[in-house]
C-alpha cells in the first residue's frame, strides 16, 4: 500500500500570552500539549482514516491537556449535546 503524503498543523489558541507570563516550564508544557495533538491526528492519518477524524482527534488531544493549565482551556470535557464556549 502506498503511503498518502499529509500534512496536519495545530495551534495553541488565540490571543496573546505576555512574555512575563511565558515561564520555561510553561513554554514547555505548551508545546507538550501540541506535540501530542500532533501525534493524536498523525496516527489517525498514518491508519488510513479520514481527514476529520484527524482533526478531531488532535484537537480533543489538545482541549484534554490544555484543560490542566489554568485559562487555558475547560477543565472537563462537555456533556453529551453541549459545547465548550470559552470568550476572552
Amino acid at each position: 500500500m502506498t503511503e498518502t503524503p499529509f500534512a496536519l498543523a495545530v495551534h495553541g489558541g488565540a490571543g496573546t500570552i505576555a512574555k512575563t507570563s511565558m515561564t520555561p516550564d510553561r513554554e514547555a508544557a505548551y508545546n507538550s500539549a501540541l506535540g501530542t495533538a500532533l501525534e493524536a491526528g498523525e496516527a489517525v492519518l498514518r491508519d488510513g482514516g479520514a481527514a476529520l477524524d484527524a482533526v478531531c482527534a488532535a484537537v480533543c488531544a489538545l482541549e484534554m491537556n490544555l484543560s490542566s493549565m489554568p485559562g487555558a482551556a475547560p477543565s472537563s470535557p462537555p456533556k453529551a449535546g453541549k459545547r465548550w464556549t470559552r470568550a476572552s
